[in-house]
């Protein structure tokens, strides 16, 4: 039986030699060949730090940052249609005061320490200039249908800070992933998150990106 190099993997150490041995399953779509569920994938870190670098080249920097705490919602839980429902509220939002949205996102569900899980959510997003920052924040509490501490609005630096928001949404990730960033993963990882974990605003993505080169 012949033998593969192996590839580079995020998560484990291997041999540097492999036999070849049939799948167990092949993913049917593309989305199950693309998440990974219990961690952030090398591919998915490298998309949100170079959407975050499109954007900031393009003009619409991403400048504020977002946590979405979702025990602290109306819906007491993180899901698809909430994510979107708050989601587009807030660009609905931007786009009604003649502002451009741009935005990348992490979802994470660690375990307190009863075992309990901690759903929430964090967004790097562009916020227009014009645009006042304490009305951004009360409508990012709305559209989230937040009680109190539900969300938290912050500017993506503090003072002379350095910008590690974005490390620090990665954290679900391999440690090896984290190191290539300068971060670091956190212990346990993030837990499990049955949605697509990150991603980013459709002008600031792969084809986006793509496009700008042509």
């Amino acid at each position: 039986m012949g033998f593969l190099p192996i590839s580079a993997n995020d998560n484990a150490t291997a041999p540097l030699l492999v036999k070849r041995v049939p799948a167990l399953h092949s993913p049917d779509s593309r989305q199950e060949r693309y998440r990974d569920p219990a961690n952030i994938k090398r591919s998915q870190a490298d998309n949100l730090f170079q959407a975050d670098e499109h954007a900031a080249r393009i003009g619409l920097p991403l400048d504020r940052f977002v946590t979405v705490a979702w025990l602290l919602t109306g819906t007491g839980h993180l899901s698809a249609d909430a994510w979107q429902r708050g989601r587009n509220r807030i660009c609905q939002w931007i786009r009604d005061r003649g502002g451009k949205v741009a935005f990348i996102w992490t979802h994470e569900n660690p375990t307190s320490a009863s075992g309990d899980d901690i759903p929430n959510t964090h967004i790097l997003v562009h916020l227009p200039g014009h645009i006042s920052k304490t009305a951004f924040a009360r409508q990012v509490e709305t559209a989230f249908d937040a009680l109190d501490g539900g969300v938290d609005v912050q500017p993506r630096v503090i003072g002379d800070n350095d910008d590690t928001r974005l490390n620090y949404m990665i954290k679900g990730a391999s440690q090896q992933t984290c190191w290539a960033y300068g971060g670091r993963r956190k212990r346990g990882g993030q837990g499990i998150v049955p949605i697509k974990r990150c991603g980013t605003s459709q002008n600031i993505g792969r084809a986006a990106r793509e496009g700008a080169q042509t």
